[in-house]
């Protein structure tokens, strides 16, 4: 039987990250956020002076939401098959709120592109894609596997440890360890997704 929503808090132990009322304009500033990085992104893929398509724009905020609700279902469904709730849309939101440090992470990486001159040490911020040329992430596969781990990807995964521990009543270095190996995972299938993608799978053929 369901909690009600009135002792949700208190049951869980998680709680929202801001009263109720702010909750949209929170979700409409990390829009806005997203939106400008993607723009970011996709110019970095088409020809100086060429537009950035609303329709591509509106597909890759599409795809970041499609990603945090993935994440949530994934958590949600995970620890209810073990017994025990994690109330989703509460979790939702700190899953998106932890996309902050993904946002701090472009914005490092846009200010790289532009000066170039930046500290190496930036890499170990915002991603080792940041750094001078990595023999090791010389692939595409590579580089979508590890190219955003940094210090900045550690505090996501804490941030979103933090929410199992204070929801399920976790050790947090517990939770912490469960949310590394999934997201160890997740990169590990968006390494032979890209690899697929790329023609260049090591899976044998035929």
């Amino acid at each position: 039987m369901d909690v009600p929503i009135r002792d949700e808090r208190r049951a869980t132990g998680l709680r929202w990250p801001f009263v109720p009322w702010a909750l949209p304009f929170w979700y409409l500033g990390l829009a806005v956020g997203w939106w400008r990085a993607s723009i970011q992104d996709l110019r970095l893929g088409v020809h100086a002076g060429a537009t950035v398509s609303s329709l591509a724009l509106v597909l890759a905020l599409a795809g970041k939401l499609t990603g945090w609700l993935i994440e949530s279902t994934f958590y949600h469904s995970f620890w209810k098959a073990r017994g025990r709730r994690l109330p989703f849309w509460r979790f939702f939101c700190v899953v998106a709120s932890a996309s902050i440090a993904d946002l701090f992470a472009h914005a490092i990486a846009a200010s790289v592109h532009r000066s170039p001159s930046h500290g190496p040490w930036l890499a170990w911020v915002a991603g080792a894609q940041l750094a001078r040329g990595p023999a090791w992430l010389s692939t595409p596969a590579l580089r979508a596997m590890l190219g955003t781990m940094g210090v900045l990807t550690v505090v996501r995964l804490s941030i979103t440890a933090w929410a199992q521990r204070a929801a399920l009543g976790l050790a947090f270095a517990r939770a912490l360890a469960w949310t590394a190996l999934f997201w160890l995972m997740s990169r590990v299938a968006l390494f032979f997704a890209v690899d697929l993608t790329s023609g260049m799978s090591p899976l044998p053929k035929g």
